[in-house]
């Protein structure tokens, strides 16, 4: 039933995320659903809509080309670095709950990233290089959910399909030679919006 209410995917995710093999688990609706919104909905799905607003408002839907690397771009760049390595670490030896906590350590960061960079306040600026800024915070988050798109697919398989095709991208058949970071998202038409994870009612924890 939770599953048709939530989404298989999302039912999924829950399970990977907090049943860890070896340990017993116990199951909890109300902690599901705030996994849900908060890992879900708030994080990864409000990353892809502040990035499809951007996109679509300040580029007609075209994914532009990164220009500023500054130590900023840098940063995430090497975090994703690690993230691939600790997630396929963890995958290869069943800890999905701890590859998922890496991923997850990501996509703060990107959203944290977003952040910092205020890409709404770089779009007013008129220097040349906070226009150098915003295509590359724009850019790097297209690359980011790129990536987190093609590790998450064992995981959240229908939702990372919808992703892709968010970006522009198709999904691809083989992993190997896609993790690497890249310009593959430059020049990509987003989708002008996508709801991943339709908002749900609160649930209260049982008495």
């Amino acid at each position: 039933a939770l599953a048709k209410l939530y989404g298989t995917d999302a039912f999924r995710y829950y399970l990977s995320r907090e049943m860890v093999v070896g340990q017993d688990a116990d199951f909890s609706e109300k902690v599901f659903a705030d996994k849900y919104k908060a890992d879900l909905s708030h994080n990864l799905g409000n990353l892809v809509n502040r990035l499809l607003t951007m996109v679509g408002r300040h580029y007609q839907g075209t994914v532009p080309a990164p220009a500023a690397d500054e130590e900023s771009e840098k940063s995430l760049r090497q975090l994703w670095m690690q993230t691939e390595k600790k997630y396929l670490a963890s995958f290869a030896e069943c800890q999905i709950s701890h590859a998922l906590e890496a991923l997850w350590v990501f996509i703060s960061a990107m959203n944290a990233y977003i952040e910092n960079r205020a890409p709404w306040k770089l779009a007013k600026s008129t220097d040349p290089l906070d226009k150098a800024r915003l295509d590359s915070c724009l850019a790097l988050v297209a690359e980011g959910l790129r990536l987190v798109s093609i590790v998450l697919t064992p995981v959240l398989p229908e939702t990372c399909a919808k992703l892709q095709s968010t970006l522009g991208l198709d999904s691809p058949r083989l992993y190997e030679g896609q993790l690497s970071w890249s310009q593959r998202c430059t020049g990509l038409k987003v989708a002008e919006k996508c709801i991943l994870f339709p908002p749900i009612e609160t649930v209260a924890e049982s008495p």
